[in-house]
């Protein structure tokens, strides 16, 4: 799984619902793929609205301990979400990410709990999904960039990657008092 082949993916997807001049709104992954989506078919959105994601490489290590601990978890044999919450906990030390991950449990045809994310896919896609986006070409329509007060995936230093790819873009910092925008939200 490639920011390539996603932005492929959104490509049939835009062709397929008949949609016109887009706004694609992405989040961290969902950011990248729309930067990149951008990059290969630059005339199709309108617009970009990206949330605490920049056009750089992240150090994607933290993501793959979270993954491995998910792809590892017994689910079947937890049976609550209490237990698969004090499970995850052993390996996951910040309070809101067991949460947000136990947020992707379902149940199948079957009647068993399972990740609705493809954890294996997922996890083996780090190599490449923390990568930069590829430039090819400036965007020339607006971007805006939102990033939480308390987050790092946007610094200051980033700002000229970003003016490179989107010169019309604007960078909007909101006050949460928290973290990542979506990731460390109080309300859990």
């Amino acid at each position: 799984m490639t920011y390539e082949v996603m932005a492929a993916d959104l490509q049939h997807l835009i062709t397929q619902q008949g949609m016109i001049d887009p706004l694609l709104i992405g989040h961290s992954m969902g950011g990248k793929v729309a930067m990149q989506f951008s990059q290969t078919y630059p005339k199709v959105p309108h617009k970009l609205l990206l949330v605490d994601i920049a056009r750089k490489a992240y150090d994607m290590t933290r993501l793959a301990k979270i993954l491995l601990t998910l792809r590892h978890t017994p689910l079947q044999g937890l049976r609550t979400r209490t237990k698969v919450d004090q499970y995850l906990r052993r390996s996951i030390p910040e309070a809101s990410v067991p949460l947000y991950c136990m947020k992707n449990m379902c149940c199948n045809a079957q009647g068993q709990v399972v990740w609705s994310s493809n954890i294996p896919i997922l996890a083996d896609s780090i190599p490449h999904v923390e990568q930069a986006v590829t430039f090819r070409a400036p965007f020339h329509k607006p971007a805006l960039f939102i990033n939480a007060d308390q987050s790092d995936y946007i610094q200051a230093q980033d700002l000229a990657l970003i003016k490179a790819m989107f010169p019309k873009y604007v960078l909007k910092r909101v006050i949460l008092d928290t973290g990542s925008t979506t990731i460390r939200l109080r309300h859990y």
